[in-house]
């Protein structure tokens, strides 16, 4: 009978009324006779669709009194922090659902978000109506939901977005990205690889209100701050985690394989029937979901094997022998030593398939080079012979550092590798290092072109379907942030060469490559350009914005600093 009131409870938390009506020994919030909202508003409001969850039911608006006149008035930057809030609302709910699925349906849903939310931060207009903080703040959250979808599994794209977003220290940075964004960026790296790929989050009804705790989207700005959200909550995810990792083993030599399993789901209300084809080792779906999982039949025919290219494995190869009368084995001991789960009667026909056997001892497979063209050798590299695979079927864990002349090993396609060649030896492009750097025009122009059409409205289209990018965001934008923070650095250090440039003074040396890739990458204008500005008295952000229109921002503030600078 004590949870009757907790909806009026909440509504209080929700509207701030007087906080004399629900006194608490812990009560620690004194904002006058009302109740600070800022503080208690989210959780409550959290807290009020727990209290219906699942349950169907509809939880009409309160009604704040609004006067007729209010809606003559239009705050955009309300409006613009409230769609950027709701956007990522609908992000964390699509994440508390799909836990652990690594769904792709909501995997692309998110990434769509999460590329929207970058071209917003990239965009000076758009970022400032909302607030920087608060576009930091939704990215974050887009962030953990899909780590939260993707959990246990690893994911690349991922974890170069969080690679992304971690190497954003220092200024300009240090404005909007406090200790909360690496936080939750730490949070969502722990989350890709739960228990070392061991572990997944589950979707229970004891595990939403729990990752809703732990992943509550209120980031504290210190480490010390707990009066939003405390911060020992972060840990309970570990109440939602299970062990879904499925690793099958070889009876013969105790060692793991690769073996194709079906998994079939309990039928429910939303669907019926419903199975997928896989390969373990590999994260099994929510185990309380699972009715059946098989590995597919044997086959006692050869030819109705050859015909279907079953991948199974016939272990009795004498069996075989005597059955296949018609087929000519030119290595028959070769073949015993391989343990070939499959007999073909024609061995050009082997070369040609090749995809339906599984091979048990992989790592003798690919350094006897054994006649048979693997069309998926990429998927085998990255399995069992992988640094993650083994970690996760053995009992020590190992890093290692991998040369970039390993690439040439996943391919022997001549155009492949001719592209990597080229860049592996392009000067200019290998490196943004200090050291390494020497004002490369090419890479900048280059870079700046990828940019601007990947971020144009205007890009080519095949009837409505946008083409898959051959340069990820993610990348482009850690390109982005590393380059400005390399020319940023060389600002400080030949501030008096820049202000040379601007009041139209001849310049030579080596410094002038630095020079124009600064003017390049900024788009800077000519000291003609600069000359014609008339200022009177300092000059001013407003002033040179409205004198120089077509620059951005960023743009205007360092030709400020060094106009101030040259006074």
């Amino acid at each position: 009978m004590s949870d009757l009131g907790m909806a009026d409870t909440l509504y209080h938390y929700m509207n701030g009324l007087n906080k004399d009506r629900y006194k608490s020994p812990s009560y620690q919030i004194k904002e006058g006779d009302v109740v600070n909202v800022n503080v208690t508003s989210p959780g409550a409001t959290l807290a009020l669709g727990m209290l219906y969850f699942r349950t169907n039911n509809i939880i009409m608006p309160f009604n704040r009194g609004q006067d007729e006149d209010d809606d003559n008035v239009i705050d955009y930057e309300t409006m613009s922090q409230a769609y950027c809030n709701i956007v990522a609302g609908g992000c964390m709910v699509m994440g508390l659902k799909f836990a652990g699925t690594a769904n792709k349906a909501a995997f692309d849903t998110l990434m769509e978000c999460m590329k929207v939310s970058q071209q917003i931060m990239g965009c000076p207009g758009y970022v400032e109506q909302a607030g920087k903080s608060t576009v930091e703040n939704c990215m974050m959250t887009v962030l953990l939901s899909l780590a939260m979808v993707m959990s246990g599994t690893g994911n690349l794209e991922v974890l170069r977005m969080c690679r992304m977003f971690r190497a954003r220290v220092g200024p300009p940075y240090n404005l909007y990205v406090m200790y909360g964004s690496q936080m939750a960026i730490s949070l969502s790296l722990g989350l890709l690889f739960l228990g070392g790929g061991r572990y997944s989050l589950c979707t229970t009804e004891e595990s939403i209100p729990i990752m809703l705790s732990a992943f509550f989207p209120k980031f504290p700005i210190h480490s010390n701050d707990n009066r939003y959200h405390l911060q020992a909550f972060r840990h309970l995810y570990v109440l939602a985690a299970e062990p879904r990792l499925i690793v099958p083993r070889d009876v013969d030599t105790g060692l793991p394989c690769y073996v194709p399993v079906e998994i079939r789901f309990r039928d429910t209300e939303d669907y019926r029937n419903v199975s997928f084809k896989t390969a373990a080792p590999c994260i099994l779906p929510q185990l309380d979901l699972i009715i059946e999982m098989a590995a597919p039949c044997i086959l006692p025919q050869l030819d109705l094997i050859i015909e279907m290219a079953a991948p199974c494995i016939l272990p009795q190869l004498d069996l075989i022998i005597e059955m296949a009368a018609p087929c000519i084995l030119p290595q028959l001991d070769l073949i015993i030593e391989m343990a070939a789960p499959c007999i073909l009667p024609q061995l050009d026909l082997i070369i040609e398939m090749a995809a339906p056997c599984i091979l048990p001892q992989l790592d003798l497979i690919i350094e006897m080079a054994a006649p048979c063209i693997l069309p998926q050798l990429d998927l085998i590299i990255e399995g069992y012979r992988s640094m993650l695979a083994k970690s996760l079927t053995s009992d020590h864990s190992s890093h290692c550092s991998v040369k970039p002349e390993v690439i040439k090993a996943f391919t022997s396609d001549s155009r492949i590798l001719a592209l990597t060649e080229y860049f592996m030896n392009l000067k200019g492009m290998q490196s943004l290092d200090k050291s390494d750097y020497h004002g490369n025009m090419f890479g900048i122009t280059q870079l700046k072109t990828v940019l601007a059409y990947y971020s144009s409205q205007y890009k080519i289209e095949t009837d409505g379907i946008k083409p898959e990018q051959l340069l990820k965001m993610e990348f482009l934008m850690s390109m982005k942030a590393k380059l400005e923070n390399l020319l940023d650095g060389w600002q400080k250090e030949n501030m008096t060469l820049l202000i040379k440039y601007l009041q139209g003074e001849s310049l030579k040396g080596q410094e002038v490559s630095y020079l124009s890739s600064y003017l390049t990458w900024f788009d800077v204008p000519t000291p003609e350009e600069i000359s014609k500005i008339i200022v009177e008295g300092a000059p001013t952000l407003p002033v040179l914005c409205s004198s120089l229109p077509h620059l951005s921002v960023s743009t205007v503030m360092r030709i400020l600093t060094a106009w101030t600078a040259a006074s």
